[in-house]
């Protein structure tokens, strides 16, 4: 969705950052002008025949009020118009017949979700809209609203209206996740994650199961090892530790999520994928301390983590806590076999 190399020599991003500092540089001459040329073209193209109604001025006038939100929300002659301006201009585009249009109504929705609504039914149009599009037929548009989402359910008015819908919201997101790796989708279903903590519990084993699968594709002998696809990956590990961390008062799913996480953890720590091995630790971290017990799957993970430390000293900040776990949660284990043979080999090597 965003390629900041792209915008870089993109002219369209070039012209909006132009009109952006302009309104921050020089605000009280310029953005007058700018705001009543906008909204010039978004009455123009309400009053306009539907034929030829211009679909590319309004999306470009869409793209100036949302790039400007900084700047018109801190102005008191804007922002007691900016809720009339959503509810005339940006939600009839929710279901225009143009994909465009739509994934842009639902980015300047999300640029304005935090105003002061006076009538809070708009707020919750705006958001039922959004995550309606999450099941559009163009991708773009699904990406865009499942994007956002992560903004919108900040809100308190959010909260009640979403908790109804957390089984098919999963849903979507991981509908979406199966068919593009995407940093941003899985960074904003962690954040929705961390939102709806409690209420995700029940749904702990099966998220971590489809974070698994989608880590697992992404860092599989037929994916590509691009930068896009590796921060994708992160996020769906950093993700699954949101999960271990919201059920800490629930020990007993851990063993579960532990079981749908071998294939993952497998990955990690015996391919030495320096890309996720201090994400991975942080797993071992969560399945040492917070389970009752420490299982012989994980403790098979040690001799993985010595033998990487042994190539990479660097990472002995991030291996102390989960051998640290090892020790204090299950020293009768650690004291037999050469568990103990390696932690002092570590030390050995750090001294």
């Amino acid at each position: 969705m965003i390629d900041v190399v792209e915008d870089f020599y993109s002219p369209r991003a070039a012209a909006i950052n132009f009109i952006a500092d302009l309104a921050r540089l020089r605000g009280k001459n310029h953005l007058p002008v700018m705001m009543n040329f906008v909204s010039h073209i978004l009455a123009k193209f309400n009053t306009a025949p539907q034929d030829p109604k211009n679909m590319i001025d309004k999306e470009g006038a869409l793209l100036v009020v949302g790039s400007l939100v900084d700047k018109v929300i801190k102005e008191q002659n804007y922002k007691v118009h900016l809720e009339g301006l959503i509810t005339t201009h940006v939600f009839p585009e929710f279901s225009s017949p143009n994909g465009f249009l739509r994934a842009r109504a639902v980015w300047v929705f999300t640029q304005f979700w935090d105003i002061d609504w006076k009538n809070p039914q708009n707020f919750l149009f705006g958001l039922r809209a959004i995550i309606n599009l999450m099941k559009d037929p163009e991708l773009p548009v699904k990406i865009q609203a499942a994007s956002c989402l992560k903004f919108l359910v900040k809100s308190d008015l959010a909260f009640e209206e979403v908790k109804k819908m957390i089984p098919s919201i999963l849903d979507e997101y991981f509908k979406l996740m199966n068919e593009i790796d995407n940093d941003e989708l899985v960074t904003s279903l962690e954040m929705f994650i961390d939102r709806f903590e409690e209420e995700v519990i029940p749904y702990a084993v099966t998220l971590c199961s489809k974070l698994g699968e989608a880590f697992l594709r992404m860092v599989g002998p037929n994916n590509d090892s691009e930068e896009d696809t590796i921060l994708a990956a992160l996020e769906c590990l950093t993700t699954i530790q949101t999960i271990l961390r919201s059920i800490n008062e629930r020990p007993d799913l851990y063993p579960q999520v532990e079981k749908v996480l071998e294939p993952v953890l497998r990955a990690v720590f015996q391919a030495e994928a320096m890309d996720f091995f201090e994400e991975g630790l942080k797993l071992i971290s969560y399945l040492t301390y917070y389970s009752t017990t420490i299982s012989p799957f994980v403790w098979s993970m040690f001799p993985y983590m010595y033998a990487f430390f042994e190539q990479n000293c660097d990472i002995m900040c991030d291996i102390l806590v989960p051998v640290d776990n090892f020790i204090s949660r299950g020293t009768e284990v650690f004291l037999t076999g050469n568990y103990l043979d390696m932690t002092l080999g570590m030390y050995k090597r750090v001294t």
